[in-house]
């Protein structure tokens, strides 16, 4: 059977909006916001894989005002505005569903739900299945033989969707689907400024309904209704409740003269959606489309093997890696076009110990290598993925083929993976140089961001003294404490149960000791750190809990962690990646060195386990003195910021004693933790 996917667009586009709203927004370094268009883009991709639809539309409401509006002049009235960031989105998203050939209608008079109603109307006429993709559980009215509705939602924080069929709202409602605007005629929208029955909840309509089946069966029967309030309700307002029927329903003949067969999506416009995607920044579906710039120069590649190799002192490389971080095989080329194979650790390493310069992508996993054989480091002349970052901090990659796509316009003929690889780092070169200095950035990669590669390198290889006894010690001691604990929480349930486990907890404090309870979900009680500080105050039992799992993830993750983590050398060799958060700091993984606990003593004490390399050295601790807070200073030319900082008082030990109301003397460490936040 063929199948119609009906997408209401307005719907889609605004959950996408505000399903990556506030910090997580998307948007072009010339400031386009793209958040409604990736979600919805991401959601369309996924639907069409699911449903593999023969035909699809998707439908947008018109400013104009609809015949709903000549009936009732205060339908919709008092609605928020669409917010700017995304309505900017809207026409870029029509054009792009134009320039992948998806099928759009937008209709004068009627809104998106009318379109959707008259096509699902058509589609079963003519024996198709539907499938509606919205947002608005308005839409389940028209659930029924072969249309079903799907709402995307979020549940826990992961993505589901809601499915509706005339058998599912039939055992969870009672009623059939077409009734449900008999409910919404009672009940009323606010959203929509629909005024239904005064008085008249959901779950009194979807009775009222369920028993009397239709507005005017129950005007005729209200000396049935037991309830003398719900009676007069329902007298009072009668015009209300039949204006609101009128409003609500889905009008399914609009004089539309598209036909189905309208909706079989086209071919894609390749020439206008790489310039719409490019536009966007979404390189990641030029790749996925499949989509080349014809109109690109061709760079044929020619491999060479070793045997034809020069003694390069400046060269591009790209290495392939074995996961003990040693060259497998490697690419070199000083112009692009020749590339340069050296398979062997052997070729390679004499190959990269005759480097005085050297450029690449990402280029100290190189040094590390060089590092490890004890060969002095060739200077970083330039590294694609360290000016890729400082051209667009807010990226989560920078791939070289993702890179390629977007600066170069240029394809690549690569008969050879890692051959093509290093000519794309070449030419990348060049165009990102450019955009570099276009930035101001010229200095700041050359004299902050490289350098720092080969800093990066040698703190990884010579990692961080750790003392193994210390931390196995400290390990003995927490267990110690965490046992303790366990027993007093045994002491104060009376039973002995897995403290870990969220289930048991609930039962014991919800159930058995009838503590308050917060939140209840399907799986059980809610005993999430929140809730517990809520009864802390006043139960001994969830502060005792509060530090039983305190404990038991320093343990886990930072004595245990920490120990795992030390290697034969006796140091801990993290690693530091500069490419990674928007403000520029570094980031630190495996294990994570930024992480370690200094709000609490015990906490505090974990870090006396780094220790010098030898006695010969002591660790020093430096740090810019309040940088942002001097630059606000001189920004906001506060009078009291700029004489505190002239007279070298500490700004949040200021703060927290005027917080306070006490002497500077005065002030705790968490005092100043409080006022700094």
């Amino acid at each position: 059977m063929k199948k119609l996917l009906l997408i209401d667009g307005n719907s889609i586009l605004n959950r996408s909006y505000f399903a990556m709203y506030g910090r997580n927004m998307l948007s072009t370094k010339e400031g386009i916001y793209t958040n409604a268009i990736f979600g919805f883009m991401n959601t369309y991709e996924k639907f069409i894989k699911n449903e593999e639809p023969s035909h699809v539309l998707v439908a947008f409401d018109m400013k104009h005002p609809t015949f709903r509006h000549e009936k009732y002049k205060e339908y919709k009235a008092g609605r928020a505005k669409m917010p700017d960031e995304l309505a900017m989105q809207m026409p870029i998203m029509k054009e792009l569903l134009d320039a992948l050939g998806i099928p759009r209608l937008e209709f004068k008079g009627y809104e998106a739900d009318d379109i959707i109603g008259t096509m699902v109307k058509k589609a079963k006429k003519a024996g198709l299945s539907v499938v509606v993709l919205t947002g608005d559980r308005d839409m389940i009215q028209l659930a029924g033989e072969n249309c079903e509705i799907k709402i995307p939602t979020t549940s826990k924080g992961s993505p589901v969707v809601n499915e509706f069929t005339e058998k599912s709202i039939i055992e969870e409602y009672g009623i059939e689907p077409h009734k449900f605007i008999e409910v919404k005629a009672l009940m009323g929208d606010k959203s929509d400024n629909i005024p239904g029955v005064s008085g008249i909840g959901e779950k009194t309509a979807i009775k009222l309904i369920a028993e009397f089946g239709s507005l005017e069966n129950l005007y005729e029967n209200l000396n049935k209704i037991t309830s003398a309030s719900v009676r007069e309700k329902l007298e009072a307002d009668r015009d209300n409740a039949f204006l609101s029927r009128e409003l609500g329903k889905i009008y399914a003949d609009c004089p539309i003269e598209q036909e189905l067969d309208d909706l079989i999506p086209g071919n894609y416009d390749e020439d206008k959606l790489i310039e719409l995607f490019k536009k966007l920044e979404f390189n990641s579906f030029i790749k996925k489309y499949g989509l080349s710039d014809e109109r690109n120069v061709n760079i044929d590649v020619n491999v060479h093997d070793s045997s034809e190799y020069p003694e390069f002192e400046n060269a591009v490389v790209y290495c392939s890696m074995d996961d003990k971080g040693f060259p497998t095989e490697a690419s070199f080329t000083d112009d692009g076009i020749n590339v340069y194979i050296l398979q062997g650790e052997e070729k390679i390493f004499d190959a990269l110990k005759k480097l005085k310069m050297v450029r690449g992508h990402y280029l100290k996993s190189l040094f590390l290598y060089l590092l490890s054989k004890g060969i002095e480091l060739p200077k970083p002349v330039f590294d694609t993925a360290a000016a890729a970052y400082l051209a667009d901090a807010l990226k989560d990659t920078y791939g070289v083929d993702e890179l390629a796509i977007k600066y170069l316009n240029m394809t690549f003929s690569e008969e050879n993976g890692i051959a093509g690889r290093v000519s794309k780092i070449y030419y990348l070169e060049k165009r990102m140089s450019a955009v570099i200095v276009d930035l101001g950035m010229k200095d700041l990669l050359n004299d902050i961001e490289l350098p720092l590669i080969e800093v990066l390198a040698s703190l990884e290889y010579f990692g961080f003294k750790a003392d193994s006894e210390f931390l196995q010690n400290f390990e003995l001691e927490l267990t110690k404490e965490i046992d303790r604990i366990a027993l007093e929480v045994y002491s104060e349930t009376g039973s002995e149960f897995n403290i870990n486990s969220p289930l048991q907890l609930g039962k014991i404090l919800f159930e058995d000791m009838n503590l308050p309870y917060y939140k209840k979900k399907k799986s059980g009680y809610s005993t999430n750190a929140d809730i517990l500080e809520k009864l802390a105050p006043q139960y001994k039992i969830a502060s005792l809990v509060l530090e039983y799992r305190k404990l038991s993830k320093l343990k886990s993750t930072y004595t245990t962690g920490l120990v795992k983590a030390i290697a034969s050398d006796g140091r801990i060799h993290s690693n530091f990646r500069q490419t990674v958060t928007a403000t520029g700091r570094l980031s630190s993984t495996e294990p994570n060195l930024q992480n370690l606990p200094v709000r609490t003593e015990i906490g505090r004490e974990i870090r006396k386990a780094f220790i010098p390399g030898s006695d010969e050295f002591l660790l020093t601790s430096a740090d810019y003195s309040q940088i942002e807070l001097r630059v606000l200073a001189h920004v906001s030319d506060d009078n009291e910021m700029k004489d505190a900082f002239r007279r070298n008082k500490d700004i949040h030990t200021m703060t927290a004693a005027k917080v306070f109301g006490v002497d500077d003397r005065f002030v705790t460490r968490e005092m100043r933790r409080v006022a700094k936040a």
